[in-house]
Order: structure tokens, then C-alpha cells, then sequence
């Protein structure tokens, strides 16, 4: 067994029927877990999120509770080239649903007053409110996660081990950060990819096909396990059209009732999917992937013409294959390896680990354009795999480090003063005369070569 891949079920210590804690254990450990990850959370969502991040969703909550979910597609200028929102359906939902909220919590309606006033930053409890509601679904997906993490683990493994790791996630500084302090929503389309995977793990095909197109309609970095999905379909579904059938119209449902509704606004909807990959052109921007070797930053430019610190990915490096090519080529690799050890497995529990862990990896490690959220996924996905091996722990923690450090490296918080020097000393100076990011980089590289040990091991032996 290579480092990164679990002991096949027999060598390890599994959690038989009767040893599963009762239901009232369960709770009472559930219970502690959400309790403990909102605590740690709660003193961090009022205050502003990453620069304009946040305030994008105020304005799209606006715009779709004042003139219709639609017109977040508009383009507000004739000369803006892309629509105001660059985001798939589920997550306008989610701001419509929040605009319905904010005047129970803030006490005012979410006018174009109160939008300019969280545009502008402006300190009053008004603002404040808004804050922590809009941060606040991110969240609940975060605990959530931690909370069936927790029992789907318990079923495998034991108690304690369980705990722990459940209990690592909800307070893990890469996932408070991204929610509670970044006000990103990575969290909801993670935890609809954890029911995917947990789905196929159970054999309840239609249901991994619910999850999984939820996820991408959330955020279009989803669709990276869509040759996962597809080949566990084949291997199950073989020649039975029943089941191609029901998964078919599984898929269209969901579809047409995610997008139907906005009608009027599906060129928006289909360009937040096809521009996904041409949106930032960059080899990387501030991710920590292999990509950063070749462009390192000690420090990232958050302003100004990103031109100037950030090299195009659609630029000829050699023999007229530009960076974002050999990216997708490497993906297409980690896909083809991905598939042969499911085919060869015939898509049993190991294999399925094995390819969900590659996977996310694989694809923030080769592909260009990568953001420094981008990896986050794999923290929860890793979570889901995980078994009592000292090599699954080294792999998942030292995979985790890298995420939070990256995080932490673009942007520590809302903050100055002490707490910005902290950030400044600590991760925008060399690490051993290199930039943090690069250390990192050969880290996250080094993670992927022993993940793909198994493969090389296999194809040796025959």
C-alpha cells in the first residue's frame, strides 16, 4: 500500500453493527462537535469578508429580490464584457433566500441604501448584520460536514478516530477561514460532492447523480469528478437502460429545476460554466500549485493590472503548447489513471477513496489558473477517506497545512496594525531562502507523486 491509500478493509479495524455508539451517544458527540466549530466561529462573522467577495453577494441578493433571479446575469454597462454574476444558480438561491432574511436581522430592508453602506464598509449594526448572515450558509455547511463526516466515519472505523478527525475539520484554520473570516462559500458545494461520493459508496446511483450536479450548479470546479461519476455508472449500470434512465432523468430534473427559473438569463447561466476556464488567464493566481514554481511570489498582488505580476497561461512556452494545454492535458492524465483503477477495481470502496482523493490534487497540482481556494475541497474529501493509518494522517495533515498556509498567505483577515506585521513576518518572507508558496508547492507535488506510487507499482509488477 502506498501512503496515501488505506489498508483494504480486512487489515483495518472496522466498526461492526454493534459497535456503533447508540443514538443518544451520537447526538451528545454531535451536538459537542457543531457546538465547538460555531463557538470558534461566532466572534469572526462580523466582520467584512475578502475584499469584494462578500460584496458581490449582497448585490446579487439584491438584484434577484428587487428585479428577478435573471437579471444577475445582466451585464450592467455595454461596455462590462461579463455579467454581473459569474456564479452558477444555487448560490444566487442562497443570496435570494438571504435578502428575504436580512430585514429580520438587520432590522432594515436590503435596499440600494444598504447595499452601498456594505459596499462601503461602512461600522454600524446594520452592516455588521449583514456580515454574519451572508457568511452564515457557508457556515451551517461547514458544521454540517463535520456532523456527517462524524457518521459516516463511525461506520468504518473506530469511535474515537471518528471523533477526532470530525472534530480536526470543524475547527481546521483553512475551514474556519474560508467561511467565517473570507465569507466564501466553498463549504456548500463541498458538502454536496461529500453526498455525491457517499452516495456512490452506498450504490444509490440516482442520488450520487442529485449531489454531484448540485455541486457543479453551486460552483463549476465540481465538474472535475465528472469522469468519476460517469465510470461508476458504467461499471454498475452496464447495458441495463432502467438505470441509465432513471439517472438520465435524475440529472434533467435537477437541472430544469435549478435553471428553469431563470428564464431570460440562461446565456448567463451557461457563460458562469464555459468562461469558468478563461476567466483568470493566468498560470496560477496565488495558488500554490506546480504552476507557482515556475512563477513565484513572495508576496501576492491583490490590486492593480494583474498583468504586471502574473503570467498569461495562454502564451506558447514550447513547441507552441501554451501552459493552460499542458495543464489540461495533465488533467485528462489524472482523469485516464483515475478511471483505470476504478475499471480495475470494478469501482469498489478502495478504488473510489483512491480516485476522490487524486483527483482534487491532481487537478489544483497541474492545471493552471488556480486560486488559492481551490484545494479546500480536498480537506473534507480526504476527511471522508480517511482510515486509522499514521500514512493517511501524514498525507491528510500535511495537505491541510499547505490550504491553510496558502489561505492564510493571501489574506490573513480584516485586520491591521500587529496582526498584519504577523502576517507580513510570517508568511511574505523566504521560509529557508525560498517563498513559502514553494515549499508548499513541492509539498503538494510530493503528496501527488506517492498518491499516484500505487498506480506506477501496479504497472511495474505486471
Amino acid at each position: 500500500m502506498d501512503p496515501t491509500t488505506p489498508s483494504p478493509p480486512s487489515a483495518v479495524p472496522i466498526a461492526g453493527e454493534g459497535r456503533i455508539p447508540s443514538a443518544r451517544r451520537r447526538l451528545v458527540l454531535i451536538i459537542a462537535l457543531v457546538a465547538a466549530g460555531l463557538a470558534a466561529r461566532m466572534p469572526l462573522l462580523p466582520y467584512p469578508g475578502f475584499l469584494h467577495d462578500q460584496d458581490q453577494f449582497v448585490m446579487w441578493a439584491h438584484v434577484a429580490a428587487t428585479r428577478g433571479l435573471a437579471h444577475v446575469y445582466d451585464r450592467p454597462d455595454a461596455g462590462r464584457s461579463t455579467p454581473l454574476c459569474n456564479y452558477p444558480p444555487v448560490q444566487v438561491y442562497v443570496c435570494r433566500a438571504l435578502a428575504s432574511i436580512y430585514p429580520f436581522v438587520g432590522g432594515t430592508p436590503l435596499n440600494a441604501a444598504m447595499v452601498d453602506s456594505i459596499v462601503r464598509r461602512e461600522d454600524s449594526p446594520e452592516v455588521r448584520s449583514a456580515y454574519v448572515l451572508f457568511k452564515f450558509p457557508a457556515v451551517l455547511a461547514d458544521l454540517l460536514t463535520a456532523a456527517l463526516l462524524f457518521l459516516w466515519l463511525i461506520r468504518r472505523a473506530p469511535l474515537v478516530f471518528a471523533t477526532i478527525v470530525a472534530g480536526i475539520y470543524a475547527l481546521h484554520p483553512a475551514i474556519l477561514h474560508d467561511s467565517s473570516v473570507w465569507g466564501q462559500i466553498d463549504a456548500i458545494p463541498t458538502l454536496f460532492t461529500l453526498c455525491a461520493l457517499e452516495a456512490a459508496r452506498r450504490k444509490k446511483f440516482e442520488w450520487m447523480w442529485a449531489w454531484a450536479i448540485l455541486a457543479a450548479l453551486t460552483k463549476p470546479q465540481a465538474l472535475i469528478f465528472l469522469p468519476v461519476w460517469l465510470s461508476l455508472s458504467i461499471l454498475n449500470f452496464g447495458n441495463d437502460a432502467r438505470k441509465w434512465l432513471r439517472s438520465a432523468g435524475v440529472i434533467a430534473l435537477v437541472v430544469v429545476a435549478t435553471v428553469a427559473p431563470f428564464y431570460g438569463g440562461w446565456a448567463g447561466v451557461w457563460e458562469a460554466f464555459v468562461g469558468a476556464a478563461s476567466y483568470y488567464p493566468f498560470t496560477h493566481l496565488n495558488g500554490f500549485s506546480g504552476w507557482f514554481l515556475k512563477d513565484p511570489l513572495l508576496a501576492p498582488e491583490l490590486g492593480g493590472n494583474l498583468l504586471e505580476s502574473y503570467s498569461r497561461d495562454d502564451r506558447a512556452l514550447f513547441a507552441g503548447l501554451t501552459p493552460r494545454v499542458l495543464g489540461l492535458i495533465g488533467v485528462f492524465v489524472i482523469w485516464l489513471v483515475a478511471v483505470q483503477v476504478l475499471r480495475r477495481r470494478r469501482g469498489d470502496d478502495d478504488s473510489l477513496e483512491w480516485a476522490a482523493r487524486l483527483v482534487p490534487l491532481g487537478f489544483f497540482v497541474v492545471s493552471t489558473q488556480m486560486h488559492e481556494r481551490y484545494l479546500y475541497p480536498a480537506i473534507a474529501i480526504w476527511a471522508w477517506t480517511a482510515r486509522p493509518d499514521w500514512r493517511w494522517w501524514i498525507g491528510w495533515l500535511l495537505l491541510g497545512a499547505c490550504v491553510a498556509v496558502n489561505m492564510l498567505w493571501v489574506w490573513i483577515g480584516p485586520c491591521a496594525g500587529d496582526f498584519l506585521r504577523i502576517q507580513e513576518q510570517l508568511f511574505h518572507r523566504p521560509w529557508l531562502g525560498q517563498p513559502p508558496g514553494v515549499w508548499c508547492s513541492f509539498i503538494l507535488i510530493a503528496v501527488l507523486f506517492v498518491t499516484l506510487a500505487r498506480v506506477v507499482r501496479e504497472a511495474t509488477q505486471k
